[in-house]
């Protein structure tokens, strides 16, 4: 799996998740964006995990949304 298909696969369901948690789109918009990101900085580790893919992107959204409401509150 490259890049491009990781994100044509799972933008929509983190875009989703994120949006849930933030209530805001352009919070979820920017989060997804930083997810998304992170994810490429982070590709050749990403992709050699034994985790689904699915699941590290949970993780790095869930890091994202934690950091970004910390700055906002």
């Amino acid at each position: 799996m490259d890049f491009e298909e990781l994100y044509n696969r799972f933008f929509k369901d983190v875009y989703l998740f994120i949006l849930a948690m933030s209530k805001n789109p352009d919070v979820a918009e920017e989060i997804t964006q930083e997810t998304f990101f992170k994810a490429l900085k982070e590709l050749k580790n990403f992709l050699n995990s034994k985790s689904h893919p699915f699941e590290k992107m949970d993780t790095l959204a869930n890091g994202m949304i934690l950091q970004i409401m910390r700055m906002m509150y």
